[in-house]
């Protein structure tokens, strides 16, 4: 627990004080990130900010004044823009001015123009599946991270090498050509560890450990060293070469942001911002300057070539503050500004300390375990808040609490979250299990619930109770920027192929990391139910932001006797979609039947038509729902379409394959039902392959396990069919990569029933490469628990069928999975089976 402190010493060294210059005022949520940009001609720098509210914008130095005027609006992200970068002037190259670059929650990187009229992005870099957290260019490259885990060099706009750098979210980036011409790259991330890479082999050269919570910048300071930040509340300084930490630095009550170095100056003089709502400006290592700012985060800092400083806050309010006389704001607006900073810190000290159940002097007697610790003591009625030095080895005081400081940010796995509720769960044994539950307010109740279920692994039966849970304690869902609004293919429609198919033993729930199945394993196997009428959900308190989580008790649920959930599997695992999917589905046909030549246009009645087809294959229950096959006729007329405009066709078929008649229209007989495969894998492997029909033909091999004729097609062609799909373990693509994974699963309960050794050893074989390889968890949890099932009928055939791979190492690694913890959970049950 931090707090705010009035100081009773400050050490400034010989230095002016920084002030207020100006406040840039535009922006209607947080502002993530600011960028300082030099233009010919221009004696100050441009100042870029990204923001919450879906905007990057451009602001230029008024001529004769300290104020910044608004120049340009981009406003191309569907999500919010986390971050910023410039790419430089090039006249070699003929960029004759420089670019900007803007990297956002809808998992997009743009490249913009700093023309005014310039509106369109020029260029749209496709390949993340999470938020973009940061991006940095050097070298000629852009080189960006994400919440995916992955850093990503990119080669083109969908063209990239991809680094599995840190799980489960990369928050920090930093360039070393600029200092040494390698090209190498620090990143920085939620696993609390900060890497040196080698780019071209995709190579950890070192790594840098010490830091105890989520890394959130890395900056270079010389070519010797860096620093780096986090929200363990520290700044650190390392020497590059030998991975030592040369020096902890302490000051931020709550987690640090951001850092930027000063120009022209050593490698201790530098700015930082953090939780606490200040910047720090720090000379030789040594803090010289508290800026308070009225705001509960200071998002980001960025020290311009004047060394004036510029910061982003949660207010919206981008700032610059100047130690230059002539730069400063006018006294009366410094004046007014003071008073805002006062208010602002007067009503974060409404909360009362309770100051007589604070330890009395006698604590300062006890040392500290590192440098930065905080004391709070009661001297004579005053809460007073002490700092441990490593140095004198004593507690040193800081000030008088005035109140109690803001909640820290809500991180959750490395990611931040507007709300973390904790729940506790009765699972019959003697301690209660204790869980976070994520929730961002632009996310739908419904798929943040389902995410909670899949992550833990919990019966789909509390998905209505946990999603009304979320609207109690957060508010009604009222939308907003998301990446769900986004299609990643075509940039528009907010139909995304394949986003509302949902497992099939769910009763159509969707998958929230990929918009598609989520395999809730053993659900309905159990051996045990939810007790009857109960409510967990909404029968307790939770964990507000802000709120004092400790004094309200956490939600209790209750149902005993879950052991091994996760195998064998009673049913092959399908991906359905609910209701209102299929009328996104019919406006991307629409819309794309408007662009063809009137040849190839479906007839207002055969879209009628279609429109009609959604109803029976996305009834409740589809199996037997009558359909005709003139109507899915019309799915193989989409089929004939360009490959660039099949997807929603092939959307629809993965559907109709789970349906009696769809099934048999598009199977027929062994002949047909080779030529069938034969066509449906081309959309993914063949010449007129598709990066975004590969997903859909997944998944609709999956389906076909849902009927007999499909499953005796795939037992029959196994070979050809893992033999074309093989290419597609090299996917980056997580919804490849468990889509996939679905296919190998549901080969895997077809062979625990038929017990044929062939097809067991290749499932074994295509399940272990998914263990092997860089796929997703959830992917690798899917794999696993083929394997267990397989395992359950002939351990022995499984164990060696694997070989020359030791399986049974390959499981033990599984175990030391966190992220979900049911992959962990899995691996345990699978090497007891296994032994």
């Amino acid at each position: 627990q931090f707090f705010f402190c009035e100081f009773l010493h400050a050490r400034y060294l010989d230095m002016d004080q920084y002030q207020l210059s100006c406040e840039i005022l535009g922006h209607s949520a947080d502002v993530r990130a600011v960028k300082c940009l030099q233009l010919e001609g221009n004696a100050r720098q441009h100042v870029l900010t990204a923001s919450r509210d879906g905007t990057a914008c451009v602001w230029v130095p008024e001529q004769g004044s300290s104020e910044y005027l608004l120049r340009k609006v981009m406003r191309q992200h569907t999500g919010y823009v986390s971050a910023l970068c410039v790419i430089p002037a090039d006249a070699s190259s003929g960029r004759h001015k420089p670019l900007v670059v803007t990297g956002s929650q809808d998992k997009t990187i743009l490249v913009h123009s700093l023309e005014e009229g310039d509106e369109e992005p020029m260029e749209r870099y496709v390949g993340h599946t999470e938020l973009v957290t940061n991006i940095i260019y050097q070298n000629d490259q852009l080189i960006s991270a994400s919440w995916d885990s992955t850093i990503r060099v990119w080669r083109g706009p969908r063209q990239c090498d991809v680094i599995e750098a840190h799980k489960p979210a990369v928050w920090a980036l930093a360039g070393l050509f600029h200092w040494d011409g390698t090209g190498r790259v620090l990143s920085g991330g939620a696993d609390r560890v900060i890497r040196l890479w080698e780019l071209g082999g995709k190579l950890c050269q070192q790594e840098y450990r010490g830091h105890t919570d989520v890394v959130r910048d890395v900056q270079l300071a010389s070519h010797e060293t860096f620093l780096s930040a986090a929200n363990d509340c520290s700044i650190r300084k390392w020497n590059i070469h030998s991975g030592q930490c040369l020096r902890e630095i302490y000051g931020h009550e709550a987690f640090v942001y951001s850092l930027s170095l000063f120009p022209d100056a050593s490698d201790d003089d530098f700015a930082s911002c953090g939780e606490d709502g200040t910047v720090r400006v720090w000379k030789g290592g040594e803090c010289a300057q508290v800026l308070r700012q009225p705001a509960t985060s200071v998002w980001t800092v960025c020290c311009m070539e004047n060394g004036d400083i510029v910061t982003g806050s949660s207010d919206g309010v981008a700032r610059v503050f100047t130690a230059v006389q002539e730069r400063r704001a006018p006294s009366e607006n410094i004046a007014v500004y003071d008073s805002k900073v006062e208010e602002h810190r007067s009503s974060a000290s409404k909360s009362n300390i309770d100051v007589k159940s604070l330890p009395g002097t006698e604590a300062l007697s006890k040392p500290g375990h590192k440098s930065g610790d905080t004391l709070m003591i009661n001297n004579q009625g005053t809460a007073e808040v002490y700092q441990w030095s490593e140095d004198t080895q004593q507690w040193v005081k800081i000030g008088d609490a005035i109140g109690q400081a803001p909640e820290k940010s809500n991180i959750y796995n490395g990611r931040e979250y507007d709300y973390v509720f904790d729940i506790e769960l009765d699972e019959g044994s003697p301690t209660m299990r204790k869980l976070k539950l994520p929730y961002d307010k632009a996310t739908d109740p419904f798929i943040a619930a389902e995410e909670f279920l899949n992550t833990n692994n919990l019966p789909a039966i509390y998905l209505d109770q946990v999603a009304e849970f979320i609207i109690k304690n957060a508010g009604e869902y009222q939308g907003g920027i998301a990446a769900t609004a986004f299609d990643p293919f075509t940039g528009g429609s907010r139909y995304i192929p394949g986003s509302g198919s949902t497992s099939q033993d769910l009763g159509g729930l969707s998958d929230p990391f990929t918009g598609g199945s989520r395999y809730q394993s053993g659900s309905g196997s159990t051996g045990a139910s939810p007790s009857v009428g109960m409510d967990p959900f909404t029968g307790g308190s939770s964990y507000r932001p802000g709120g004092d989580s400790s004094s309200k008790p956490p939600v209790s649920v209750s149902f005993k006797g879950l052991k091994n959930a996760f195998f064998p599997l009673n049913e092959f695992k399908t991906f359905t979609s609910p209701r209102e999917y299929g009328e996104k589905v019919i406006a991307k046909i629409r819309e794309f039947n408007a662009s063809l030549e009137q040849v190839s246009r479906l007839t207002d009645e055969q879209l009628t038509r279609l429109e009609a087809l959604c109803e029976p294959l996305l009834s409740p229950q589809p199996p037997t729902a009558a359909v005709s096959s003139t109507d899915l006729q019309l799915i193989q007329t989409i089929l004939r379409w360009p490959p660039e405009k099949v997807f929603p066709g092939l959307d629809l078929l993965r559907l109709a394959l789970l349906n009696d008649h769809g099934s048999s229209h598009f199977i027929g007989d062994a002949d047909n039902g080779k030529v069938f495969l034969g066509e449906l894998l081309a959309f993914a492997v063949g010449s007129q392959a598709q990066a975004k029909n590969q997903l859909l033909v997944l998944r609709s091999l999956a389906n076909l396990f849902a009927k007999d004729a499909g499953t005796q097609l795939m037992d029959y062609e196994r070979k050809w069919v893992l033999s074309e799909v093989d290419v597609l373990f090299q996917s980056t693509n997580r919804s490849n990569q468990i889509a996939l994974a679905t296919v190998v699963l549901n080969y895997c309960h077809h062979y625990c029933n038929t017990k044929d050794k062939d097809g067991v050893k290749d499932c074994v074989h295509y399940a272990t490469k998914i263990l092997k390889s860089t796929f997703d968890n959830e992917a690798k949890f899917r794999a696993m628990t083929g394997i267990g099932s397989l395992a359950l009928v002939d351990a022995g055939l499984v164990v060696s069928s694997a070989q020359p791979d030791n399986l049974v190492s390959i499981i033990q690694q599984m175990t030391g999975v966190v992220d979900p913890p049911k992959v962990s959970q899995c691996a345990e049950f699978v090497l007891e089976t296994l032994r």
